[in-house]
């Protein structure tokens, strides 16, 4: 069988995460990966303690990124890093592969990956989950898909799990369409960065929309009993590990799964290091009520300022005439 390449992107904020990500996709599979870890600013020690580490029979390479100025000078909501836009640089830098597939350093693996990896893809650009009734309600997207002139029939994905056809993408100039997208767009609602654009971009015939298993939320109540991905979308390494066992995991419960996993990674000695009573509060009040917040402003707020909208400009037409 054919070695498998996965990608990764990330800074030094997110190497212990990122191995927690290889470690779980290694332990549930007797496939061979070969891992390219795109470094968006790791420390050396850190990428030491990743090449000396034990994987058996597969590999990781540390790719040194040249930073692209162009990405340094988008907007980037405080809770991302300019590393998420690296991913758009994959089918350039891995010129020798002709696919691989893309994932969040958030993101736990407790299936094999070789049954998404042996989908065909054809000319399909890219395979993906869709976020609709598995990170969010399906409503909130209706209203974003609205905000940000997406059609409404087309699945709204996430981009945190992306099975890549790398040649397919070079020919149709993924990184050049995407950074014209943020050079002239100017939509406000266009908030989350590159899945925004690859939504808004690629032709959904071109498109292959993954089961939910691959990239399902931690908040998932899709009713899939045995994920193969869960998306820690509400970052668990905030909490302390105890916290997590004894009470989260009764709310989220694949919660746990992510430090079973931290614990074989060369830096298990530092799995409570983010953690924070404060930060951790923070993240679930907004993960907890997020919906709530949705509903207010998608289903009352804006239809009433539509509202106020239309009637101010009814009320013009009727004053000039």
């Amino acid at each position: 069988m054919d070695e498998i390449a996965i990608v990764l992107t990330c800074d030094d904020r997110y190497i212990r995460h990122a191995a927690a990500t290889i470690i779980s996709v290694v332990k549930n599979s007797k496939r061979r990966f070969h891992f390219y870890l795109f470094d968006c600013g790791i420390k050396p020690e850190n990428i030491q303690k990743l090449l000396q580490w034990d994987l058996g029979d597969n590999k990781i390479e540390v790719v040194n990124i040249k930073k692209q100025a162009v990405f340094e000078n988008f907007h980037v909501h405080s809770r991302y890093t300019s590393a998420i836009f690296y991913r758009l640089v994959i089918p350039e830098v891995l010129a020798h592969l002709d696919k691989a597939i893309f994932m969040d350093a958030d993101i736990i693996v407790l299936g094999d990956l070789g049954e998404v990896w042996d989908i065909p893809m054809e000319n399909c650009l890219l395979g993906a989950v869709s976020e609709e009734d598995n990170f969010f309600p399906a409503k909130i997207y209706k209203a974003r898909k609205l905000r940000i002139g997406m059609p409404l029939h087309a699945e709204f994905f996430n981009s945190g799990f992306l099975l890549l056809n790398l040649d397919a993408l070079r020919q149709w100039k993924l990184f050049e369409r995407v950074t014209n997208f943020f050079k002239t767009n100017t939509c406000p609602h266009i908030t989350l960065q590159d899945q925004d654009a690859l939504n808004l971009l690629i032709d959904r015939d071109r498109y292959i929309s993954l089961p939910a298993k691959f990239n399902c939320s931690i908040r998932s109540h899709l009713g899939d009993k045995n994920p193969t991905c869960i998306h820690f979308i509400l970052k668990i390494w905030l909490f302390r590990e105890n916290f997590v066992k004894y009470f989260l995991q009764f709310f989220y419960p694949h919660s746990v799964e992510y430090f079973k996993y931290a614990h074989l990674t060369p830096f298990a000695d530092k799995i409570n290091e983010d953690a924070s009573y404060l930060k951790a509060f923070s993240w679930l009040w907004k993960f907890t009520f997020l919906p709530i917040e949705h509903f207010i402003r998608f289903k009352i707020r804006d239809p009433f300022m539509n509202a106020i909208r239309t009637h101010r400009r009814n009320s013009g037409k009727k004053s000039t005439k």
